[in-house]
């Protein structure tokens, strides 16, 4: 149970967190460590937290704030970061299906390449958002809050995928015909 930890700086490259309880944890603005020559563990100067290749898979990481977080190729699958602060974070190619993005703000956030089959983002934020390539299919998306989101190459239902108009578009009128 890591619930509130603050993990800051923490060298987490290829850990297994599969269901860990990191409730509310703050691994923001952290620092990516890296071998040097010698084999050593430095830091790396850009101020990011490195999860790339962490199992987090069925953990739970709602309300955790991680900001500019790097963790390409990830396993969040079932992973939940109901209400997390995930801006600028960089998840491209990650596979989050069945993950709970319910009230998180993905604001900025590279989610190019990721698989979202089943996976909740009603409430979300994804505010240009880089969904360049992701599969989209079976995403649940309503009531989510979508502005500027790139989305070329993203595999879209098919019933999304024919119109010609944006998801952005499509959402919006999916949210007024619910409302009337």
């Amino acid at each position: 149970d890591l619930t509130r930890a603050d993990l800051r700086g923490a060298n987490l490259s290829d850990a297994n967190l599969e269901d860990a309880i990191l409730h509310e944890a703050d691994i923001r603005n952290g620092l990516i460590m890296v071998r040097d020559d010698d084999g050593n563990l430095t830091p790396m100067k850009d101020g990011n937290t490195d999860i790339t290749g962490v199992n987090l898979s069925g953990a739970d990481l709602s309300g955790a704030r991680l900001a500019r977080v790097l963790g390409p190729r990830t396993n969040l699958t079932n992973a939940n970061f109901r209400n997390a602060r995930l801006v600028a974070a960089n998840l491209s190619n990650s596979d989050v299906r069945g993950a709970n993005f319910a009230g998180a703000d993905l604001t900025d956030a590279n989610m190019s390449g990721c698989i979202f089959q089943g996976a909740m983002l009603g409430g979300a934020i994804l505010n240009n958002t880089n969904l360049d390539g992701a599969d989209l299919t079976a995403a649940h998306f309503f009531p989510a809050e979508i502005k500027f989101a790139h989305t070329q190459n993203a595999r879209m239902p098919k019933a999304i995928g024919s119109l010609d108009r944006t998801l952005q578009e499509i959402i919006a009128d999916h949210g007024r015909w619910i409302e009337s």
